[in-house]
This record gives structure tokens, sequence and C-alpha cells, in this order.
């Protein structure tokens, strides 16, 4: 199955001009293999692991996931923090500087993480892949030089809604897992820009079903977010990737089909 996925998207690159190497190809193709469970912002039960933080990102590499999403905004002065929103107990994080935005406290009493301790946190189990959201463009540049840095390249897949900052994180790492995320293009187009998976929302899927065909047909794997229920119907339509506030009744489930 690997191979006939390798070789659909080999004919896809040759039909539309794609500059994706044969070996991220193949990357890709593997996933499909069966349905892989994406822990949310880390896994976060309860508040001793807020989302987004290193405990929670331990929790859930204790679990046994195949990634763990986090999201990452660059300060006025070019740090890189995990965080989800803009602006967290009022400071802005993108028009704020490091020195501000390295005090502010988590619930559990962590201070934010700073993009380095959380990738330091991750490279510490190879096998649960980091998947990094890019929250805006400005943030590209230096987390790639980071993950270059830290020499994890194969274990981060990058993410985000900003078009621009999907291809130019191409552009940077060309045998990189990237996933688009804002669900207004169809994968052939995606993938014509080198971007070898779509990662939309539930509701995007339903109103394109067509999509994950599509997808599939042009090598590519599909992730779905944010599934916290109806596990089944997105394994029945046949996605790869299931991104979930609820990785361990995830897991659960997918132990108990086999």
């Amino acid at each position: 199955m690997k191979k006939i996925f390798a070789i659909l998207l080999a004919v896809s690159v040759m039909l539309t001009g794609c500059q994706v190497t044969k070996k991220t190809a193949s990357r890709a193709a593997g996933i499909q293999d069966k349905v892989k469970v994406v822990a949310h912002r880390g896994y976060h039960p309860s508040p001793e692991y807020p989302e987004n933080s290193i405990a929670a990102l331990k929790y859930a590499q204790e679990l046994g996931v195949y990634g763990s999403e986090f999201d990452v905004w660059r300060t006025a002065d070019g740090g890189l923090y995990v965080n989800h929103d803009r602006s967290f107990k009022g400071v802005n994080l993108a028009k704020s500087t490091s020195d501000v935005v390295g005090e502010l406290t988590l619930s559990n009493g962590e201070k934010m993480p700073t993009l380095r301790a959380y990738l330091e946190q991750g490279k510490k189990v190879p096998s649960v892949k980091l998947i990094l959201e890019l929250k805006h463009y400005e943030a590209a540049d230096g987390s790639v030089a980071l993950v270059k840095e830290l020499g994890i390249e194969k274990q981060v897949e990058w993410i985000a809604f900003s078009y621009e900052a999907c291809k130019r994180v191409h552009e940077l790492l060309p045998d990189a897992i990237v996933q688009y995320l804002n669900g207004d293009k169809s994968p052939s187009e995606v993938l014509a820009d080198g971007i070898v998976a779509i990662d939309y929302s539930a509701n995007k899927l339903k109103s394109h079903p067509e999509w994950i065909k599509e997808a599939h047909d042009n090598g590519m794997f599909v992730n779905v977010w944010t599934v916290n229920s109806d596990f089944e119907y997105w394994i029945d339509q046949g996605v790869d990737v299931i991104t979930t506030n609820e990785s361990e009744a995830l897991l659960n489930l997918l132990k108990s089909m086999k």
C-alpha cells in the first residue's frame, strides 16, 4: 500500500510541477498505515496539565500518541513561545517582548514555555511527533532555525492557517511534512505548492467529503480536527489522523477495534 501511495504522489508531482521530494512523499504516505492520534495542545485532562504546557506534552508522550500539537508565537523582539491565543492574561504576545512574556505563569505554576524548552522536552521521546502550529507567518523562520539547530527535522511536522507560512516552511525545509489548516483549498491545490497533507476541521471535511479520496489519490494524508466524539464516523470516512482533546479515549477505542 505504501508503494502505491508513493507512485500516485510521484505521478501528481509530474503533472503539477510540485517540488515535493521522494523522501517527503514516502514519509507522508507512510502515515496512512492506520489511524493516528494527535493530542490537541498536548493532553490536558485537568488543571495541573494546562494546554500547551510542558506538563501536557509529557502526559501526551506517556500516553504514546502519534503526535502532540502545540502553537507558536513570535514576540516583538524575536522570542518564540508556546501558547494558543494571541493574548494571555492581558499580554499581547506578538507585540510584547520576551522579558514580559517569559514571566507569564500557567495555571500549574509553569512559566509559559519557550519553544526551545518545549522542543527539548519533545526531543526526549522521538517516537512522538511534534506538530508545530505557526500562529503567524513571522514565527516561521525562527522556528525552522531552532528545529534545525536541535536536529529534529524528522520529528517535527508543521501546520498553519497561513498559506504563506506553509509555503515558507516548505521553502526552508523541502523534506518537511507541512499541513494546511484553513480548508479553503483542495488537496490538489496545496500539493502543487509542496504541501503534502491537509489538516482540516471536521466541519470543512463534512462539507467536502470528496477531499479525503482526492488527498489519498494524490498520495497525501488527511488529518481532521478537533474531534472529541464521533470517532467511529471519522474512522469510517478513512481519515489518517485525528486531532483530539480526548486522546486517551480515542487510543482506547482504537485498541478495542484491533
